[in-house]
C-alpha cells in the first residue's frame, strides 16, 4: 500500500503540484498485485487498484486456454461421429443372380463363394501372395542391367544401345500390358486374367534365360513385361473385391509399398 507524506499533499494542494500519476502507478506496479496507485481527482488525492491489468491478463489467458479446449473438443466430437459411421457402415449390396434379366452375379448376399465372404486367413494369404509376386515383377525388370557387358560378348553385340535395349523393352511391355489386362479382368474376372498373366510371364522368363540372339531376347523380355503388369494393375482391384471398405487401408498398407518399389 502506497503512502501519501504531508509534503506530497501539500504539493497536491499547490497549484501544479499534483502528484505525477505515472510515477503513482509505476510505484504501485513494483509493488505487486495488491499495490494502489495514488492520482488527484478533483483536488482530492484517491487511490486506484491496478489489480484491474492483472484481471485482464488473466482474462486473456482464460479466454485463450477456453477457446482452445472448445476447439479440442469440436475435433474429437467431429472424429467420433466418423469412426461411428465407419462402424454402422452396411456392407456393399452385390448383384444376385437373375438370368431372366441378364444378370449373373451370386446366390445371396451371404454366399461363401463370394470375396467379400472370405475368411480373414484366406483374404490375407492372397495379400501374400500378391505381394510376393508384385515385388518380383519390377526387381526382373531391371536384374539385366549388371550383365550388359557380359551379355553384348556372348550375343555378339557391338552397340552398347542394342545391348541395353533388353532391359528398356521390358519396361515397354509393362506399359503396355495394363491397357489390355485391366479391361480383360473387368469381363473374365480377376482370377483367370491374373493367374494367365502370371504364367505369361513365368513362361516368357524362361525363355529369356536361353535366347540365341539379341533379337530374340528382346522380343522374349517385351512379351514377359507384358505379363508381369498383371500384379501392378490388378493387384488394388482384388483386394477391393476381397476386402470391404473398411478394411481396405490395412491390407493396400502392404501392398503399396511393394508396388512403388
Amino acid at each position: 500500500m502506497s503512502v501519501s507524506t504531508a509534503s506530497d499533499l501539500e504539493k497536491a494542494a499547490r497549484p501544479g503540484g499534483s502528484i505525477d500519476s505515472k510515477d503513482g502507478e509505476k510505484q504501485g506496479l513494483s509493488q505487486g498485485p495488491d499495490a494502489h496507485s495514488t492520482t488527484q481527482v478533483g483536488g482530492r488525492i484517491t487511490q486506484e487498484s491496478i489489480v484491474v491489468y492483472d484481471e485482464i491478463a488473466i482474462e486473456r489467458i482464460v479466454t485463450r486456454h477456453s477457446v482452445a479446449s472448445r476447439a479440442r473438443q469440436s475435433m474429437f466430437s467431429k472424429l467420433s461421429r466418423k469412426t461411428k459411421s465407419r462402424e454402422k457402415l452396411p456392407p456393399p449390396v452385390l448383384p444376385i443372380t437373375d438370368l431372366d434379366n441378364g444378370v449373373v452375379g451370386w446366390d445371396h448376399q451371404q454366399d461363401p463363394e463370394m470375396p467379400l465372404n472370405f475368411t480373414q486367413s484366406r483374404k490375407w494369404l492372397i495379400v501374400s501372395l500378391l505381394s510376393l509376386i508384385t515385388a518380383m515383377t519390377p526387381f526382373a525388370s531391371s536384374i539385366l542391367a549388371p550383365a550388359i557387358e557380359t551379355l553384348a560378348k556372348d550375343l555378339q553385340v557391338f552397340s552398347l544401345t542394342m545391348a541395353s535395349m533388353p532391359v528398356s523393352i521390358f519396361l515397354l511391355g509393362y506399359a503396355v500390358g495394363p491397357l489390355v489386362l485391366s479391361p480383360l479382368s473387368e469381363i473374365y474376372g480377376r482370377y483367370v486374367v491374373f493367374i494367365s498373366a502370371t504364367l505369361w510371364f513365368c513362361v516368357w522368363l524362361i525363355g529369356c534365360a536361353l535366347p540365341p540372339s539379341i533379337e530374340t531376347l528382346v522380343f522374349f523380355r517385351f512379351m514377359s513385361g507384358l505379363g508381369g503388369s498383371a500384379c501392378q494393375t490388378i493387384g488394388g482391384a482384388i483386394i477391393a473385391d476381397v476386402f470391404p471398405v473398411s478394411e481396405r487401408g490395412s491390407a493396400m498398407a502392404y501392398l503399396q509399398p511393394v508396388q512403388a518399389g
